[in-house]
């Protein structure tokens, strides 16, 4: 049985999810900036948030099952600290810096309520709830309590999972999404608003896809022909959800848009993964969207405080202003990021190597 230490005998990193990573990130930017150009296009920017949780459990999933392949088991303990090096260190510190100026500079209110929520992961359900308004410049920050709502499950679930038969391993994946169907019609019968569905795990069909596929991805799907037309077919579902009406409605279209969504990001996946040599795949292993994929987290985390610090000034301005606007938000957006994955998460992220069986 291999130790921990024989991590450089299980190298394991796709390129092209780095390069994802960041055009999910994009697309949540380009809904948050809220400028009349392209508004008809932003309103799919949720994508970017489902898109991540979709490539987090694809690629969290096939870390655990290589470590489980090859030891028998999973550390829960190194899994659970290598989480917490990637995502609190740079979280509670923005927090910090935040209320720090909202207490000690210029005097702004917020929920203390909804700072708890924060603190212990549930700001999602405190959202649903409308209990108070969020933390200002922390409302994107509901995202962060649902991926460590899915992270604390996920050893757990792949446990069990590693246990079961493939027979019974699909059993319950058609079960899982078949409550989850269920408990969004519920959800829509009872005409509960969208945030019922939207912010809580009645819309995990993204994660669990990501699971899945991580779960059952194997060689053979490299063997797979017809690359671009599982391209095309993934697109083709998620143009079909840009048709349907907004998330953002209480509606029968919510059975439809969740799981169609979620096969159309395994799709393209599958597709991007598989055909190594095509002219996209090369393109998202270019250097520069790996490293913007790189910060993604500081990008996402930043983004908002940028985002409304300048709207002031752009909001109401010609298309041309516009698009300088935007631009400039993204490039202030990509320079914080950057030196805070250089000067201070890195000092965390170091420390993973510590804790990991596959790089």
């Amino acid at each position: 049985m291999k130790s921990i230490s024989d991590a450089n005998q299980y190298r394991f990193y796709f390129a092209e999810i780095d390069s994802l990573r960041f055009i999910s990130f994009l697309l949540v930017f380009l809904g948050h900036t809220f400028l009349e150009i392209g508004s008809s296009f932003v309103q799919t920017a949720w994508f970017g948030v489902e898109f991540f949780f979709f490539l987090s459990g694809f690629l969290l999933t096939r870390v655990l099952c290589f470590e489980y392949e090859a030891n028998g088991f999973i550390n829960k303990k190194y899994y659970f600290i290598r989480r917490l090096l990637r995502i609190w260190p740079l979280y509670f510190v923005f927090l910090s810096i935040l209320l720090f100026l909202y207490t000690h500079i210029f005097n702004i209110d917020f929920s203390y309520i909804r700072l708890l929520g924060n603190i212990f992961f549930i700001d999602n359900f405190l959202t649903v709830a409308e209990y108070s308004n969020s933390i200002p410049y922390c409302g994107h920050l509901w995202t962060i309590s649902v991926e460590e709502q899915y992270y604390l499950i996920l050893p757990f679930l792949l446990l069990w999972l590693f246990s079961k038969s493939q027979t019974h391993v699909k059993l319950f994946f058609i079960i899982i999404f078949l409550l989850l169907f269920i408990g969004k019609f519920i959800a829509i019968v009872l005409k509960a608003k969208f945030q019922v569905i939207h912010l809580t795990p009645l819309s995990a069909d993204s994660f669990l896809t990501g699971v899945l596929l991580g779960f059952f991805y194997k060689a053979r799907f490299l063997t797979l022909k017809n690359y671009y037309l599982l391209l095309f077919t993934g697109f083709a579902f998620l143009f079909i959800v840009v048709l349907l009406p907004s998330k953002n409605i209480t509606g029968f279209h919510q059975l439809i848009i969740y799981p169609l969504q979620a096969t159309g990001f395994a799709l393209i996946l599958i597709s991007i993964l598989g055909n190594n040599g095509s002219g996209l795949n090369k393109i998202l292993k270019n250097r520069i969207l790996s490293f913007l994929g790189k910060i993604s987290f500081g990008l996402y985390i930043f983004h908002i405080p940028v985002v409304g610090y300048f709207l002031k000034f752009f909001t109401h301005k010609s298309g041309p202003i516009q698009l300088i606007g935007l631009l400039l938000m993204f490039l202030v957006t990509v320079g914080i990021a950057s030196v805070s994955y250089y000067f201070f998460e890195k000092r965390f992220l170091s420390f993973k190597k510590n804790f990991q069986f596959v790089r």
